[in-house]
């Protein structure tokens, strides 16, 4: 699959609007410079390996391939998405008995760069955060925030944890 063709899931998938333009240019910083007019080593991106054929899970593998290109787009970095493709070509998809529709299967999650992806439900949701945990205030800075300040900081800690590097409604430049 091209990533042309994977833009448009995964902006439906992450109710986004990311333009072929902004996906190239993104690929482009991750990969570097193309030395030929060759496009395999981008579409090699969204490889999801040989047991997840699209013919027998064509929604499956189209979500896969969805989240594989957001993950790119997102983190901009070479070993989560490498961590994150093994993951998905590594997975039983034969265990799904070919149900191309979202099931639940423990074996199918991964958390990774903020999200908790689940290949058989096909969902991808940000984990709640928290500001206590994952800010470690001290004391004396706990005892300053009030209940709704709170709030707001779980708010912008649960967003943080899953924000891209580059804003997707702005290309890098």
């Amino acid at each position: 699959m091209s990533v042309l063709a994977a833009i448009p899931p995964m902006n439906s998938q992450f109710n986004i609007n990311i333009t072929a333009t902004y996906a190239y240019t993104s690929i482009w910083m991750l990969q570097g410079n193309p030395t030929t007019s060759n496009c395999a080593a981008q579409a090699l991106l969204l490889d999801t390996g040989k047991d997840l054929d699209a013919q027998t899970y064509p929604k499956r593998a189209q979500w896969a391939r969805g989240v594989l290109l957001w993950n790119v787009l997102q983190t901009q970095d070479v070993n989560t998405v490498e961590k994150l493709q093994t993951f998905v070509q590594k997975l039983p998809w034969k265990s799904l008995e070919r149900q191309d529709t979202p099931i639940n299967h423990a074996d199918f999650s991964i958390t990774i760069a903020g999200y908790v992806y689940d290949f058989a439900a096909q969902t991808a949701i940000q984990p709640t955060a928290s500001f206590t945990v994952q800010g470690q205030p001290t004391e004396d800075q706990l005892s300053r925030v009030n209940g709704d300040a709170r709030a707001a900081l779980d708010r912008i800690y649960t967003n943080g944890q899953g924000t891209p590097f580059i804003s997707p409604s702005r290309p890098f430049c």
